[in-house]
């Protein structure tokens, strides 16, 4: 079991263990009725890594109640996009509680809590892969409403599940001429901020629901890997943007596009399973560079991907649009930057 994982930040509250003497959260009840998080300031912003620092090794870390003092303090080690926190945790609780998502639904879940000694409210995932991860990874989380304590006399396990708090896969958000939309709730007519014209107007929209598996599963671009403000997910054969100088010595261009599955590092971008994916695909007049999750990325082009390979309806809605594509995609026009292959891509690495 992983002692690095994701974990939420909630907030700074006041002191849930005011306390030493003894193991219990004297005011974990209070915050009971509490929301964190909201759609303005959505949780899927707050994810950060926490890093247990197990001194003892006894797979526990313990709070400061009755043994720690500052020569024997066990830690969290808090990466939160960069900077770096050490420090002791207070408390931990657990409650029944309710997530918010942000498509607008709900799920109940056992949320544990743990309180740093600065008065940072942290949720953690759980041990194992239960259903509750399985809840947090399902889509993006904006809030988390706390409906009952379940307890407050606990320690909190050095190794837990490794959960991927997820950030958008459906809800990738695209720089428009106003600010960042989901993309699925982009529409035909809309701007677009592109890298090298300006705003353009969307033209067309398609979706394909696939398997998530093999070929189709999703790129997830973990954040910050390439500068992005979070988790982006791209179909493996999407095109990312780069600019490399080994890109101009190599093939006469400092900046190329590369597919998205040739970046797979194991460990800040990775390829990953789902039982089912939705993609969108956004078309523009011409091939343009745009902005996902605050980093520049291909716009649909036709003859990249293959007609072939959308839906049927999705497909003849595309062809009426642009009738010409029925007998030659490279009608279309050329891609807005040189499109590297996979092998090609490799070589900058």
């Amino acid at each position: 079991m992983p002692t690095t994982y994701s974990a939420v930040f909630l907030g700074n509250i006041p002191d849930l263990d005011p306390t030493e003497t003894n193991g219990n959260s004297e005011n974990a009840s209070t915050i009971v009725g509490s929301t964190f998080g909201s759609a303005g300031a959505p949780l899927y912003d707050e994810i950060v890594t926490m890093t247990a620092n197990n001194t003892n090794g006894d797979t526990v870390i313990e709070d400061n109640d009755f043994n720690q003092t500052a020569g024997n303090l066990e830690t969290f080690t808090i990466d939160n996009d960069g900077v770096v926190t050490t420090i002791s945790p207070d408390s931990t609780q657990v409650y029944n509680a309710t997530v918010n998502f942000a498509d607008g639904s709900t799920a109940n879940v056992t949320a544990v809590l743990v309180q740093m000694s600065n008065g940072d409210l942290y949720l953690f995932p759980e041990i194992t892969a239960n259903a509750d991860n399985t809840l947090f990874e399902s889509q993006a989380m904006e809030s988390i409403t706390l409906d009952g304590l379940i307890g407050d006399n606990f320690d909190i396990t050095a190794n837990r599940n490794d959960t991927q708090f997820v950030c958008f896969l459906r809800g990738t958000l695209i720089k428009t001429d106003k600010k960042y939309c989901p993309v699925e709730e982009l529409r035909v007519g809309q701007k677009i901020r592109t890298k090298d014209n300006g705003f353009q107007t969307i033209r067309w929209i398609g979706r394909s629901r696939v398997s998530g598996g093999g070929v189709n599963a999703p790129v997830r671009i973990k954040k910050g890997a390439l500068g992005n403000r979070r988790d982006l997910c791209v179909s493996q054969q999407h095109r990312m943007f780069l600019q490399d100088w080994r890109a101009d010595l190599l093939f006469g261009e400092n900046q190329v596009l590369v597919p998205a599955k040739s970046l797979v590092n194991d460990h800040s971008i990775i390829v990953e399973e789902r039982e089912e994916v939705e993609y969108f695909h956004i078309l523009f007049d011409q091939h343009e560079i745009i902005f996902a999750e605050g980093i520049p990325t291909e716009s649909f082009h036709p003859q990249a991907m293959g007609l072939s390979k959308l839906e049927d309806a999705t497909r003849e809605e595309l062809l009426r649009l642009f009738p010409e594509l029925a007998k030659n995609q490279s009608h279309y026009g050329q891609t807005a930057r040189i499109a590297l292959r996979e092998h090609e891509a490799a070589l900058l690495q």
